[in-house]
């Protein structure tokens, strides 16, 4: 089996938006409306546009993943966007051999319904706190804090 991984890890800019607990709905909203785009519903789910792959994290944390404008704006003081693209790189994984291999370093059941393609995993592999995306049944997207990049990279 072959797998064909992007060792060197390319930038990920990141746009992060956490709503205030009680302004939920107000806050869901006022996102959707900026992004445009009905947002995921439960976590661990993204939706692709074609600028961007919007992740929900938690109940009141969202994810912008892509390289279209991420420009902080107001939330109707629902919550608020902070921009994480310098601390962030990512990694492709693809083939029959991509799922093995994350399995050796992140405990994960990849046959489970919730790690289905289209799904978000957030796991750690030696402690170190990585989000990886299903893209495919065979191809994931690993994103990874910058200063562990060469760390990964080399147990990849």
């Amino acid at each position: 089996m072959t797998m064909q991984t992007a060792l060197a890890p390319t930038d990920c800019p990141i746009l992060q938006a956490d709503g205030w607990p009680g302004c939920e709905a107000a806050f869901e909203t006022a996102l959707s409306r900026q992004w445009g785009v009905t947002l995921p519903a439960t976590v661990g789910d993204w939706i692709a546009t074609t600028e961007a792959r919007i992740l929900r994290l938690a109940p009141r944390r969202f994810w912008w993943i892509g390289d279209g404008p991420m420009t902080p704006a107001s939330l109707d003081g629902a919550g608020t966007l902070t921009p994480l693209a310098e601390g962030r790189v990512a990694f492709q994984l693809d083939g029959p051999a991509a799922r093995a291999r994350l399995s050796e370093f992140i405990a994960v059941d990849w046959d489970e319904i919730a790690c289905r393609p289209g799904r978000a995993v957030l796991a750690g592999i030696h402690r170190i706190p990585v989000c990886v995306l299903r893209l495919a049944p065979e191809r994931f997207q690993l994103i990874a804090p910058r200063t562990f990049a060469r760390s990964i990279a080399e147990l990849l």
